[in-house]
């Protein structure tokens, strides 16, 4: 038994094929030849019938051509030697999941505005609430104008 056209069809020795799921008349040469031809251009298909011919009737036919092969083949199957079965591909049923409902709507307790503007981020305050900054701000113009280090940074270096 062998496989063609890509699982789609299967040749076995002999008549009936109890594996068959649907065999195909091919009595006729014409009619075998002609559902033969539809193999020709596959290579792994060729050399399939090559295998299954060479099973029976020895290894000469590996010099043969790929049209020769087709109409010995052709010939089995006319006189009943071969049988060609279509095989019947399962049925997948489709079903259709049914919908979930929707999810109830929850009651908003802000209400928020879109805007153009970005967010504004809040940084911590650099001097805390009593520090007094006109202070500090004239002893660093002082130490300054004077060219001594007035932050920590500068008095490392």
């Amino acid at each position: 038994m062998i496989w063609l056209g890509h699982r789609r069809w299967k040749l076995c020795w002999s008549r009936p094929c109890w594996e068959c799921d649907q065999p195909l008349n091919l009595r006729d040469r014409s009619r075998a030849f002609h559902w033969l031809r539809q193999f020709q251009t596959d290579p792994l298909d060729i050399a399939a019938l090559r295998a299954l011919l060479s099973q029976r009737d020895g290894a000469a036919l590996w010099r043969l051509e790929d049209a020769e092969v087709i109409r010995l083949v052709a010939e089995k199957l006319v006189i009943g030697q071969l049988q060609a079965c279509a095989i019947v591909q399962p049925r997948v049923l489709i079903t259709t999941i049914p919908e979930e409902p929707p999810a109830p709507e929850l009651p908003l307790t802000k209400k928020f505005v879109a805007t153009s503007e970005p967010p504004r981020v809040i940084e911590p305050p650099v001097f805390p609430d009593e520090a007094d900054l006109v202070a500090i701000a004239e002893a660093q113009k002082e130490a300054a104008r004077l060219g001594i280090p007035f932050c920590e940074e500068c008095v490392r270096e």
